[in-house]
């Protein structure tokens, strides 16, 4: 109810689609609070499994740490299972039998896809999307909707026609063009993912051996 009244003001005049700078601030300050609470919280509230701290490698990769030996004998006695936001294609039982070899789940880092950093925030604005749309952005929220998380998302990246990416000369030698190069290795990527998701089974093995 809410919600639907700040859109109504919004769309009659009444109040600026901009917020105003005590708006800002407060929100600041809101999402202070919210970031110092998630880094704050241990565990779950409802199923009681211990939160994995998350290690920024770079700006596209994130890592699940490790969890300790105490929280991860918890989450044991606690029959808690971890389970994915996002299925991946190389969750198959075969995986299983090199956990003895590699450590189990819980006693190593773990590589967050973008697969599952989607689902997973979409998971979050489903539960709650009009504060996530308050704290990260948009002054007039959906409530319910997923859309708010694709914003951090890109499906389709522009290219610049070849015109404007010419060969170049390097050292008196005819080289290709940057661009050209980092295009070439996002459409090779592609290509594999395709047929990793395809189920090919040959493109999987090759994909885990990187």
């Amino acid at each position: 109810a809410a919600v639907a009244a700040v859109e109504r003001d919004v769309a009659d005049g009444r109040l600026p689609r901009n917020a105003s700078l005590h708006g800002r601030e407060k929100k600041a300050e809101a999402s202070r609070e919210l970031y110092a609470a998630c880094k704050a919280c241990r565990a779950c509230d409802r199923c009681g499994a211990a939160a994995r701290k998350l290690r920024r490698d770079g700006a596209a990769k994130l890592f699940a740490q490790p969890l300790s030996a105490k929280a991860a004998a918890r989450d044991r006695a606690l029959g808690v299972k971890k389970q994915r936001a996002a299925a991946s294609p190389l969750d198959d039982d075969s995986d299983s039998s090199d956990a003895s070899s590699e450590g189990e789940p819980d006693e190593r880092e773990l590589f967050v896809t973008a697969e599952e950093a989607r689902a997973q925030l979409r998971l979050l604005w489903k539960a709650d999307g009009a504060a996530c749309d308050g704290l990260l952005g948009a002054c007039v929220c959906r409530p319910g909707g997923t859309d708010g998380a694709e914003k951090f998302f890109l499906d389709v990246v522009a290219v610049p026609a070849p015109r404007f990416r010419p060969a170049q000369t390097v050292g008196g030698t005819l080289a290709e063009h940057p661009q050209n190069t980092v295009l070439s290795k996002a459409l090779i990527l592609n290509r594999e993912l395709r047929k990793l998701g395809s189920g090919d089974d040959a493109a999987a093995d090759q994909v885990k051996l990187l």
